[in-house]
């Protein structure tokens, strides 16, 4: 009976840590969206029959990714 307790202490702090983690990225993740400043600024053309993006798709992932390597603590 001993262990229960103890299992169940150890499974509620870790749950509301993880809810904790996850409600302070969403109200971060908010606050960035909700900013004045634009995260980045995209081009669409229409070239018939197909519209091109410019920056392109791949472009904007491998910024992404290399955001990423250069910020460790943002690991995707």
């Amino acid at each position: 009976m001993r262990l229960h307790r103890y299992y169940a202490y150890w499974v509620a702090k870790i749950y509301r840590a993880l809810t904790n983690m996850m409600l302070n990225n969403l109200r971060r993740f908010i606050h960035i969206l909700s900013g004045d400043q634009p995260l980045c600024r995209m081009f669409a053309f229409l070239a018939y029959p197909e519209v091109v993006l410019s920056p392109s798709p791949v472009e904007v992932y491998n910024s992404l990714i290399y955001y990423n390597e250069l910020n460790p603590r943002f690991r995707i």
